[in-house]
């Protein structure tokens, strides 16, 4: 008789917990940043190669560059050492797409970073309608005016938004580069609905 009481109680016990959820270990808990990286409808029409990724700044080492490209850099990847960030990127012909959310302010250190190290940066106007919280926008010229890249930038409670599109050739001024230049039409379609996805997480 006593073995059977132990042996309904050890029963009791096992259901008790299971049925609390004791026997099942938590899993990992989710990216700080999760369902913020764009999908392919948030991008241009007739890009490929789309990708999305949710991962983690390392700590980064500035290479010996010449100042103040130095320095702008050191500063930036001081403050996004160990930051969360998601992306997504996509190809379009020979122009490049990459936007990215990075859990930390970084829109100055950015900018700091392209005019500092890139002599080719030039801040574009603000549209009127953003101007409540003013992005940096950037513009990369070949020598003959094409139009190789853009690059936005702004700040959203605590989080910074990075939207890069570029014509790598181009910009590097390569003889055989593809002609095509970015559009400044798919440019501000990204930046938008990158900006639009981390106001309505905030």
């Amino acid at each position: 008789m006593t073995c059977r009481r132990f042996a309904s109680a050890a029963v009791i016990t096992i259901v008790v917990l299971a049925a609390a959820g004791c026997d099942r270990p938590s899993g990992p808990p989710p990216h700080p940043l999760h369902g913020l990286a764009l999908v392919e409808s948030d991008l241009p029409t007739g890009i490929t190669a789309f990708r999305s990724n949710e991962s983690q700044y390392g700590t980064t080492v500035t290479g010996g560059t010449e100042e103040p490209c130095h320095t702008a850099s050191r500063n930036r990847e001081r403050s996004r050492d160990g930051a969360a960030v998601a992306s997504s990127s996509a190809m379009k012909q020979h122009i490049w797409i990459r936007a990215e959310v990075v859990n930390v302010r970084l829109a100055m250190q950015n900018t700091n970073v392209e005019l500092a190290c890139d002599e080719k940066a030039r801040l574009a106007p603000t549209p009127e309608d953003m101007l409540a919280n003013p992005p940096s926008v950037l513009e990369y010229r070949t020598g003959n005016g094409r139009l190789a890249a853009m690059h936005g930038f702004v700040d959203i409670d605590g989080r910074s938004v990075d939207v890069f599109l570029m014509n790598r050739a181009l910009w590097a001024d390569e003889a055989d580069a593809p002609a095509d230049t970015v559009d400044p039409g798919d440019f501000w379609k990204v930046f938008r609905a990158q900006i639009a996805k981390v106001e309505a997480a905030a």
